[in-house]
């Protein structure tokens, strides 16, 4: 589903946010990026969904090349691309329902955008989309009056509606409660196995990491430390990971 080749990215003042990483991510796998603060973790996730033009390398998505696509061969394969961030990015003053319709704005004409008349097909597969997530009654709720965790319902919610087949997800659970991010963790791992999504997750919380992946991978300094199963992710390779870190 993802390869990446030889992937660098260098920042002009901040030194280099990965560099050298090349993996190749198979569909339909939960995979969880782990490490310190400032590992690269979210500069991959970026590079991976085109927001990151790379210094050096390739990145492929579903077979396309994201490195060299531009303009409308780029915006096609973002589509396949959802993403959702530790602060939601929702419209506050817009509703569930209308976050949702969002994913699929591009199918929409200017007026329809303008005055949020979307047309009753979109509608109700946007329900549909809240339904999977729980979120039915919250449709037309604001999204600034809604919980932390039913924030983040919406967002997976409107990744869905976008009918993606990879899904990023950058530390989706660090601003919950213990309770609501076992929640979305569970939705997500639900994702994976019932629809096939490739999912991959950046995580500082090594346990959650674990308990849903398939596959784990270990960045400092931008650099691949580690990379296999959970179960192969011991002492060791946490030292190596986390240096003398606290590893929750």
């Amino acid at each position: 589903m993802v390869v990446l080749e030889n992937v660098t990215k260098q920042y002009d003042s901040n030194g280099t946010g990965v560099h050298s990483v090349s993996l190749h991510i198979e569909k339909g796998s939960f995979v969880s990026v782990i490490g310190p603060s400032g590992a690269g973790k979210s500069t991959l996730l970026r590079c991976i969904n085109g927001m990151l033009q790379v210094t050096e390398g390739n990145i492929l998505v579903d077979g396309s090349c994201m490195t060299t696509a531009k303009g409308r061969q780029k915006r096609e394969i973002q589509r396949k691309i959802g993403m959702i961030f530790q602060n939601f990015c929702l419209v506050n003053e817009t509703t569930a329902l209308e976050n949702v319709l969002n994913a699929r704005l591009y199918e929409y004409s200017f007026w329809r955008m303008m005055t949020g008349c979307f047309p009753d097909e979109a509608c109700r597969e946007a329900m549909e989309c809240l339904d999977k997530v729980g979120l039915s009654d919250k449709a037309g709720q604001r999204a600034a009056l809604l919980s932390g965790g039913e924030q983040q319902r919406t967002a997976i919610a409107r990744a869905l509606m976008q009918h993606c087949s990879l899904l990023l997800a950058d530390e989706p659970v660090a601003s919950l409660d213990p309770v609501n991010a076992d929640a979305i963790l569970a939705l997500l791992k639900k994702m994976q196995q019932e629809q096939g999504m490739t999912i991959i997750m950046n995580s500082h919380n090594v346990t959650q990491a674990a308990h849903v992946s398939d596959r784990v991978i270990g960045l400092r300094e931008g650099k691949v430390l580690f990379d296999g199963s959970p179960k192969e992710l011991d002492g060791e390779s946490l030292d190596a990971i986390y240096g003398k870190e606290p590893v929750i």
